[in-house]
């Protein structure tokens, strides 16, 4: 009785993930005020998604040395955002077309170092955010939850999809 909800659920729950992530492409991700220095290639006042990742992916398309300790991270903690939409994907391949073998814990830890490195946009950039960005990172989140979901069905039935019918008393 205690048992989640969410179990027999989790490829809808990816599939879900997916559509939210498509979605967050098309959605603005970030507004610039023209009072506001922008990145140099922010082009407009207002950022989509693949544009978004091209300014996260800037320190590695356009390296330059870091002023600090504090430069480097935010570097670092960037590029590792930008390229959390390659792991999305691979993820949610992995979920949607391999149905009967486990999930590897390994693949929950990343989930979740991706949506931290995710979540560190918001701070100083929080006020110029827009629902793009939101919708994006719910998108890592809501995989996250199936990723989780099918972790724990694979680990209950050894590896197999097992479906019961409701009240098969």
């Amino acid at each position: 009785m205690g048992e989640s909800m969410l179990r027999p659920y989790w490829r809808t729950l990816a599939v879900l993930a997916v559509v939210v992530f498509v979605a967050a492409w098309f959605f603005p991700v970030l507004y610039t005020p023209p009072h506001v220095p922008t990145n140099p290639n922010a082009v407009a006042d207002v950022d989509y998604g693949w544009r978004a990742m091209l300014v996260a992916l800037d320190p590695l398309l356009d390296p330059a040395r870091p002023a600090s300790v504090g430069d480097l991270f935010a570097q670092i903690a960037s590029v590792v955002s930008g390229l959390s939409n390659l792991l999305f994907v691979a993820v949610a391949a992995l979920l949607l077309t391999r149905s009967a073998r486990p999930v590897a814990i390994r693949i929950e830890v990343a989930m979740w170092v991706a949506i931290a490195a995710n979540l560190l946009w918001l701070g100083e950039a929080t006020p110029h955010l827009a629902i793009g960005y939101y919708l994006w990172v719910v998108s890592f989140v809501i995989l996250e939850l199936a990723v989780h979901e099918r972790r724990r069905v694979g680990n209950a039935s050894g590896g197999a999809i097992v479906t019961t019918p409701p009240n098969a008393n």
